[in-house]
């Protein structure tokens, strides 16, 4: 069976009706009103067609089923069919999936589209010995692609030569960072990360006191040893050169000397208040030490001091009624004095201020130079 190798082939599925398969080495069956006419109604014509050059074209009917498909294998083309008509099949078939829905009307009743699809699948170029026009533009593509500059190679990505990925984070975002370990220690990278972005791996030991219980119980050898260990942690840590880490480390540890300090003061005060007057940061807050000492009418004060702190409270008369069930010792020695003296330590002053600013700044570097990226965080 001979074969016709083509230049395209031109499908359009009608739902409900036909398939019009087009064999045509140059035009285009369009599915609108005038083509679907012409289909029906052209007679086999002989003469190219002035407007797109194609091949004369003739029709043939094929029906649906085992007979129409012997019949597609059976057609052959005519001997000239270079320089004769093409053929155009037509096969019923059963509607394809709905895509570019376009109105159409049906040839000579065949059948009723509602919606059509046009596919064109591109096949082998018909052999032939091209024009002389033809000849000339490929002779100039060819000139023009020949003085044309070769692109220049792309560069690698440079997360792609020779970096590695690595993942940290807090107790509310993830990150993920790339370094080269060519010329970054992973060490001091991953220390540089938690020092800046986890506030809860590089922090000093608090004292935590929920009742008076732990106050009686407070080891004080145990949390000096915590501070002291903290402190050379921070000392002899690696971190990744930054400009102003050092003074940023520097100022750590003077926060981290401050805080152990106020905790050791403020557990020395449940048993002997006197003590609470060596932290000298906080001397506006000697109130509470008289009271507590006894200069002045500590229960009159006590309930000045509840007064005071449910002012606020969105239940006021109920604030008053569990704080003043509470020891006046305890309450006035944690939140009294412990919450006055608290806004002047290293940590909540001015020095803690400028601290925060110059570690925003360190993330700033940090992140730039490995390309912090940010995977989630909690809302």
């Amino acid at each position: 069976m001979a074969s016709v190798a083509v230049k395209s082939i031109h499908v359009v599925f009608a739902a409900g009706g036909v398939a019009m398969i087009v064999l045509s080495s140059m035009v285009t069956i369009r599915a609108d009103e005038a083509e679907q006419k012409s289909i029906e109604s052209t007679p086999p014509r002989t003469a190219p067609d002035a407007a797109t050059g194609s091949k004369p074209v003739r029709t043939i009917i094929i029906p649906m089923g085992p007979a129409g498909q012997e019949r597609i294998k059976s057609e052959q083309p005519p001997p000239d069919w270079l320089t004769g008509p093409v053929p155009t099949i037509i096969i019923p078939t059963d509607p394809p999936p709905q895509e570019h829905i376009e109105p159409a009307q049906p040839p000579n009743g065949l059948y009723e589209p509602k919606r059509v699809r046009t596919i064109t699948i591109r096949t082998d170029e018909v052999e032939r010995t091209p024009t002389e026009a033809e000849q000339k533009r490929a002779e100039a593509r060819q000139k023009r692609i020949g003085s044309a500059q070769p692109p220049k190679p792309k560069r690698s990505p440079r997360h792609l030569a020779g970096q590695k990925t690595l993942g940290f984070g807090n107790s509310v975002c993830s990150y993920r960072l790339q370094f080269n370990p060519a010329k970054q220690s992973e060490d001091a990278v991953g220390s540089t990360a938690r020092l800046l972005f986890n506030w809860e791996d590089f922090r000093a030991p608090f004292g935590a006191f929920p009742d008076q219980d732990t106050y009686s119980e407070f080891d004080f050898d145990e949390y000096q040893q915590q501070c002291t260990n903290a402190v050379s942690r921070l000392n002899e840590t690696t971190f990744v050169p930054l400009s102003g880490i050092e003074a940023y480390r520097r100022s750590l540890i003077e926060e981290f000397k401050d805080t152990c300090e106020f905790e050791t003061i403020k557990v020395r005060g449940f048993s002997s208040p006197a003590a609470l007057r060596d932290y000298r940061p906080a001397s506006s807050c000697t109130r509470f030490i008289d009271a507590l000492e006894g200069r002045t009418d500590t229960r009159a004060f006590f309930r000045e001091f509840v007064a005071e702190s449910c002012k606020k409270n969105s239940s006021p008369a109920r604030c008053v009624e569990e704080l003043s069930a509470k020891d006046p010792h305890f309450l006035l020695l944690t939140f009294g004095w412990g919450n006055c003296a608290n806004q002047y330590t290293s940590r909540n002053n001015a020095d803690g201020a400028q601290r925060e600013r110059m570690r925003t700044r360190l993330q700033t570097q940090f992140s730039r130079l490995f390309k912090v990226k940010t995977i989630f965080c909690e809302d």
